[in-house]
């Protein structure tokens, strides 16, 4: 599995389905050291590959299932409270991650399975904006280039032995 291919092939799905968001990147921790990142532009989709499992199967083939975390954010400087000002446009932030889900959920790019979302984590409040995040998982298939070599058919024989 070539993750260059991957990752390309998800940012280019999510700029073609989600034209509202303004930064896509892969998640290089860009938000937990905002003072060493120049300004990112929201909303922002940041995709992540984390563990992938490997098993072995026959002639030098591996499956694997491979962990995607795909992290939106989105400006939040309002509150959600009764009564706050931008109060229903506050909640309807949290509606951003089904329009990931229906956007990703089932996405094929050729080298691995549909992704499947396996679970959304708690959002998170950061300054000026919420994030939320999903987690997806897709098997693949890993084949190592191997060579055959042809050897010529050995000729035995085989000679009684007499005592």
């Amino acid at each position: 599995m070539q993750r260059s291919f991957l990752y390309t092939a998800i940012k280019n799905k999510a700029k073609e389905s989600l034209p509202w968001v303004n930064y896509i990147d892969l998640q290089k921790g860009q938000f937990r050291r905002q003072e060493n990142n120049y300004p990112i532009p929201l909303p922002a989709l940041l995709i992540e590959f984390t563990n992938v499992n490997y098993a072995n199967t026959l002639q030098g083939k591996q499956t694997g299932d491979v962990t995607i975390n795909i992290e939106l954010y989105l400006p939040c400087v309002t509150d959600s409270f009764d009564n706050a000002e931008l109060e229903d446009e506050t909640i309807q932030l949290l509606d951003k991650w089904d329009e990931v889900y229906n956007v990703l959920h089932g996405f094929n790019c050729g080298q691995i399975t549909k992704l499947t979302r396996t679970r959304e984590q708690a959002a998170d409040y950061g300054n000026g904006y919420i994030c939320l995040r999903s987690e997806l998982v897709a098997s693949i298939v890993d084949k190592q280039l191997s060579q055959t070599i042809k050897i010529q058919r050995p000729n035995i024989q085989i000679e009684p032995i007499h005592g």
